[in-house]
């Protein structure tokens, strides 16, 4: 049981830790991309009947869709990449050791005993938090993107 307490501690406190961070790199790298290609285009393609006529649907539909797409998109690639890193450094350094223990003793527990309160808790809050960021980044991004285009 200690054994599989700590690997279970170890694991997902590894991997929270890395999807936190990969997220956030690959999403910041990802706005100011997108931030600089929409201002340069909106900047280009400027008029004042497209701000009167449809700016606050344009707006929204837009916002809607960036954040969509951005948040699915580096949400999915920086789980999938922590839950790779964290299982390769839990479980190979005690390959020999305990490896084989681990994964006999998970497999024939239920499955929903290796998500014990805390790691929901946290997992819960570091998806509020990044929810509430990436909203409001993308909301600015897409008022700047048809305000520029605008004028």
């Amino acid at each position: 049981y200690y054994v599989s307490s700590f690997v279970r501690r170890t694991l997902f406190h590894s991997f929270f830790r890395s999807f936190v961070i990969t997220f956030v790199r690959y999403y910041v790298r990802s706005f100011v991309i997108s931030f600089v290609r929409t201002l340069f285009r909106s900047f280009v393609h400027s008029s004042v009947r497209f701000f009167v006529i449809s700016f606050i649907p344009s707006l929204f539909r837009s916002f809607v869709i960036s954040y969509v797409r951005s948040f699915v998109r580096y949400f999915v690639r920086s789980f999938v990449r922590s839950l790779f890193r964290s299982f390769f450094r839990s479980f190979f350094p005690s390959l020999f050791r305990s490896f084989i223990r681990s994964v006999v003793r998970s497999l024939f527990r239920p499955l929903f005993r290796l998500f014990d309160m805390s790691v929901i808790r946290s997992f819960v809050i570091s998806f509020v938090r990044s929810f509430g960021r990436y909203f409001v980044r993308s909301f600015y991004r897409s008022f700047f993107r048809y305000f520029l285009r605008s004028f």
